[in-house]
């Protein structure tokens, strides 16, 4: 017995039976690639039989036949772009043998939350046809990661005028009130009411964090003549997003990380605005600001200069806008673009 054809094999050895005066031989074959693309092909198979006067007669028969891809093992399909671990299950559909990917992110935990990142080229599901052999779209929309914001910094920096005698702030060599050691001491105490962050950074006022000591403090520029004052929250509940953080965590407008008289009860003091100050609070400039920041405060900052105008003292606010305050910064999609998307297809003909 004889074959020809172009994308298949004989599986082993071809059978032969009698049945009176017809003979049957049976051949089995394999398919070792798809011919979909050309539309099929032919298989023809011969036999050379005697008849009764013993003379040859060669039998032929040919078959059309067309293979088709297995999706399941010639069609291969990840995430676009870096995979946080991801799983990919697969369902079949049997009455046109097409095979569906579905993507799904790992479960959320304490400090990670994930997002699936579709966008119009990638999706949640892509399907391999068995008329193709690859999926459609080629990848997968992988998971953003969201991870926790735990913590929460801010500063405030000021200016010490000519006018109060001061040499130095926040040193060793300060004086009174202003020696570096006093200075820490108020800024974190932990029953303070009239200095540092705890009363002013709302999640101090409602317990929801915690303050950092070792990460509070302050830091003099004798070049500058300027005082830094910065404090870091730890939460006792992560939050989110940063507009939580900002909320919870950071200096809140119009408020100052006083500093100055810690014991002086007589210091009026409403909603955290102090309204008295011989220091004056720098400001910075726009390019300090991060957009989501929502700008400055101007007609506040206005208002609030003629009332220290009338009481002439000189006193700037401002709020401290972190370079690190976009809203995407939390927010982590993972995706790491390429220039051939189709670099992980791998469609095996066996």
């Amino acid at each position: 017995m004889e074959w020809s054809g172009g994308s298949v094999v004989r599986k082993g050895e071809p059978s032969f039976s009698f049945y009176g005066t017809y003979y049957n031989y049976r051949g089995v074959f394999e398919v070792v690639r798809a011919n979909v693309a050309t539309k099929g092909g032919v298989l023809t198979c011969s036999a050379g039989l005697r008849d009764q006067s013993g003379k040859e007669v060669v039998v032929r028969k040919k078959r059309h036949y067309t293979s088709y891809y297995n999706c399941l093992t010639q069609a291969h399909i990840g995430v676009y772009g870096k995979d946080p671990g991801v799983s990919i299950n697969y369902t079949r559909d049997y009455r046109d043998g097409s095979i569906t990917a579905h993507v799904s992110c790992p479960p959320d935990n304490s400090t990670v939350r994930y997002r699936l990142m579709e966008t119009a080229s990638f999706k949640k599901t892509a399907t391999c046809l068995k008329s193709e052999g690859f999926y459609k779209p080629q990848k997968l929309a992988t998971c953003g990661v969201i991870k926790a914001i735990t913590s929460a910094s801010d500063y405030q920096t000021f200016k010490i005028p000519k006018s109060m005698g001061l040499d130095s702030v926040c040193t060793d060599n300060s004086k009174g009130q202003y020696e570096k050691s006093e200075m820490l001491t108020n800024l974190r105490d932990a029953n303070a009411t009239v200095c540092g962050p705890r009363p002013i950074i709302p999640c101090l006022k409602d317990g929801s964090c915690t303050l950092n000591t070792n990460e509070t403090g302050c830091e003099w520029d004798g070049d500058s003549k300027k005082v830094k004052i910065y404090y870091t929250v730890d939460f006792i509940t992560p939050v989110w997003s940063p507009a939580e953080r900002r909320e919870q965590g950071e200096i809140q407008r119009g408020q100052v990380l006083r500093f100055w008289d810690c014991s002086d009860t007589l210091e009026v003091v409403q909603n955290g605005r102090v309204l008295s100050s011989p220091f004056i609070l720098s400001t910075r400039g726009e390019d300090d600001i991060a957009p989501d920041d929502g700008g400055f405060n101007y007609l506040g900052l206005a208002v609030f200069a003629a009332v220290a105008l009338v009481a002439s003292i000189a006193l700037f606010l401002t709020v401290r806008a972190k370079k690190n305050r976009t809203s995407s910064e939390h927010l982590t999609p993972g995706l790491v673009f390429s220039n051939d998307v189709f670099a992980d297809i791998d469609i095996a003909n066996n």
